[in-house]
């Protein structure tokens, strides 16, 4: 695999910057409620009335043909992406819906025709995954609604994962059957202070969402063998929260040293 080197170091920031410059307007941001010492007790507060957490069929449609486009954030994943991609043959996208981040990339990334991109998420929303691509004749693309089953992977890709992982991510990474040679993270919602967990509004759902705190996330890299070769900020998914302030979205590319 060709060695990419500090040279790239950096360059995604300009590349999301001519991107953003090009798509235009700031999306409306999520509503958030509350700050809590952990997932657990973020879920116990949910209102009730409302469904509590992802694992609904009720919710598995939800914005499914807007996370299908590709949007500025996107543009980092997939420089890297393409780079890491030769020589391998799968990777795992955590946290991958019904396969949107597959949809939205595969005509822009040369992928191996015998490429397997495994989704990995919640059983409902596998449940409905796996129905879609049947009905729209998806190839290319397996789902998982147990982390153990996933198959070995060079790539770990976690597109807005983070803030709904419901345990430690060293942990997450741990679980796989392979320890990837590749992260590649995005929309990770970081702050300069304490974890902290909230929750999101869908209306008829409210999930638990972790604010993490960025040098102890960084640190927790490094902690797992891992090199941080890219890092990326994306402020159209930085908000600000009415109880614990400023939160800033990044994007990370590590390698296994």
């Amino acid at each position: 695999m060709a060695d990419i080197g500090a040279n790239s170091k950096g360059v995604l920031n300009r590349v999301v910057q001519a991107v953003r410059r090009r798509v235009g307007a700031v999306q409306d941001g999520p509503q958030f409620r509350g700050a809590f010492a952990s997932h657990a007790e973020a879920l116990a507060a949910v209102r009730p009335g409302v469904l509590a957490g992802y694992n609904h069929a009720e919710i598995a449609d939800i914005s499914f043909e807007k996370m299908c486009l590709r949007t500025a954030w996107d543009y980092p994943v997939m420089f890297w992406l393409q780079r890491v991609l030769p020589n391998t043959t799968r990777l795992v996208d955590a946290g991958g819906h019904m396969g949107t981040k597959f949809r939205a990339f595969r005509d822009a990334l040369d992928l191996p025709a015998d490429f397997d991109w495994a989704v990995y998420d919640v059983p409902e929303i596998v449940k409905a995954g796996r129905v879609r691509a049947a009905k729209d004749g998806l190839r290319g693309v397996s789902f998982y609604d147990q982390l153990e089953a996933t198959p070995p992977a060079d790539i770990l890709l976690a597109s807005g994962l983070l803030q709904y992982l419901d345990i430690p991510f060293p942990d997450f990474v741990a679980r796989l059957s392979q320890k990837p040679t590749h992260l590649i993270l995005n929309k990770v919602a970081t702050r300069e202070g304490p974890t902290v967990v909230t929750l999101e509004d869908f209306d008829t759902a409210e999930i638990p969402y972790q604010v993490r705190d960025h040098a102890a996330f960084v640190a927790s890299l490094t902690d797992m063998g891992y090199a941080i070769e890219d890092a990326w900020d994306i402020p159209t998914l930085s908000r600000a929260h009415p109880t614990f302030g400023q939160s800033t979205s990044r994007g990370f590319y590590a390698r296994l040293k």
